[in-house]
């Protein structure tokens, strides 16, 4: 039995005790008053006494009663409001406030006023721990959260790991395999490379020997040719002897074939010196229109056969310029006299002349078939011509363009075509003046 119960009972006891005692005091003087001979024969003093009893006993039983009231609410309902939060503290569902009755003990009052603040003490604890709880839940969460990726990326590192092993040795096979690989082209390389040098070797000793086999030839085909050409004009002049009509026609034809040979030669010569870099120009001062002037009437009669219409044109004054003169006229034999060899019968030939900025600049226009960009960047190449059907009826070696080309640029000039097929073509060089001209 608990402290509180049994306060409780042994007061109740007590009052019980009190109140007996009162009762039969008050009774028993009852009795006794109520018997009027008892009281005669007691006496006055004897009744008086019985009187004091009664109200003794009437005092005691309304001290009792009271005593058992101020216990009730001074003593029993604090205790029993004390013995409810300690309960509740014990489950853990104490309130904040302890509400002690009004009347009790200032003892007990203290008491649950002490009560009062170790309840609010545990509130807050059971606060501060239940906030701790959820922060260390939540950081036991965040931990088994961090933990499960942890585990997921090892997992993963792992896959990867394993992946890289694998494409690492495919890598690695794949790689001695290309390096047996190269390392085998590498060798078929290096004898290619080899054979290549040793065949570009022999084509360069094959080439000078062709540069040296072309100026032999022209040089030994010079001479004689130079003896036709004095006897053939010994024999036009007839100081041989009379010539009928059918000797001087072929007479004609010999001296016809030895200027095409050679030109043909001094072709061949001026292509071997320009190979091995031996070329070299003799420039002085010339008027140009003059040159072009002697190039077209050199050219007349084969345009004439043809009976293709030549014309040129100066346009504004042309200064004079530096340059070699004989080597111009060669370009513009070379220009004009391809233009007389390509364009069909009864065609058209324009050359112009004029200045360009600070440049002299010549095109030579046909009415011939026309040049396709494809083959335009062959026209200038040595022993190349485009046509080979047009190359045996028209005759040549394919060098006059690439001779040219090069006297036109040693020159410090340009050369150039600009054709379409179906519309002719137009050939063109320019040369610088004195000023800006630089002689190569």
């Amino acid at each position: 039995m608990s402290l509180p119960q049994r306060l409780a009972s042994h007061a109740w006891l007590l009052v019980g005790l009190f109140a007996t005692s009162g009762a039969v005091m008050f009774y028993t003087n009852v009795w006794l008053l109520g018997e009027p001979a008892l009281v005669r024969a007691m006496g006055p003093v004897a009744v008086w006494v019985s009187l004091g009893r009664l109200a003794l006993a009437i005092l005691l039983l309304g001290a009792a009663f009271y005593f058992a009231f101020w216990l009730q609410r001074a003593v029993l309902a604090p205790m029993a409001v004390i013995r409810k939060t300690l309960d509740a503290i014990h489950t853990g569902h104490a309130e904040a406030e302890v509400a002690m009755p009004a009347h009790a003990a200032t003892e007990l009052r203290e008491i649950g006023a002490d009560l009062a603040r170790v309840v609010a003490r545990l509130h807050d604890k059971r606060r501060q721990l239940a906030e701790s709880s959820q922060a260390s839940r939540q950081a036991f969460d965040a931990m088994v959260a961090a933990l499960a990726d942890a585990v997921e990326l090892n997992r993963r590192a792992n896959d990867l790991n394993e992946a890289l092993t694998r494409q690492k040795d495919a890598v690695e096979v794949e790689v001695c395999r290309r390096t047996e690989e190269l390392q085998a082209a590498n060798e078929e390389l290096t004898t290619q490379a080899e054979e290549l040098e040793a065949a570009n070797e022999q084509l360069q000793q094959i080439d000078r020997m062709k540069d040296q086999f072309l100026a032999i030839l022209s040089h030994e085909l010079r001479t004689p040719l130079n003896a036709v050409v004095g006897f053939a004009s010994v024999l036009e002049d007839e100081l041989a002897g009379p010539l009928n009509a059918t000797q001087h026609a072929y007479l004609a034809k010999v001296n016809s074939g030895t200027e095409v040979l050679i030109r043909l030669i001094n072709d061949l010569l001026d292509m071997s010196r320009i190979q091995a870099g031996k070329f070299t120009l003799a420039p002085e001062p010339a008027a140009f229109e003059p040159l072009l002037v002697e190039a077209l009437g050199s050219l007349a009669p084969l345009a004439t056969r043809k009976g293709q219409d030549v014309t040129h044109e100066t346009v504004g004054a042309l200064p004079p310029i530096t340059i070699d003169p004989q080597r111009i006229r060669q370009v513009l034999l070379n220009l004009v006299g391809n233009a007389i060899k390509f364009t069909p019968e009864g065609g058209h030939i324009r050359v112009v002349a004029r200045m360009e900025g600070d440049r002299l600049r010549c095109e030579v226009t046909d009415s011939g078939p026309g040049i396709s960009a494809a083959d335009q960047a062959r026209l200038f190449k040595p022993f190349t011509q485009l046509d080979m059907s047009n190359t045996r009826r028209a005759g040549g070696t394919g060098l006059g363009l690439s001779i040219s080309k090069a006297l036109v640029e040693a020159h410090g000039g340009e050369i150039g075509v600009v054709s379409e097929l179906g519309r002719g073509s137009t050939f063109w060089f320019t040369l610088p003046t004195p000023q800006t001209g630089e002689m190569r």
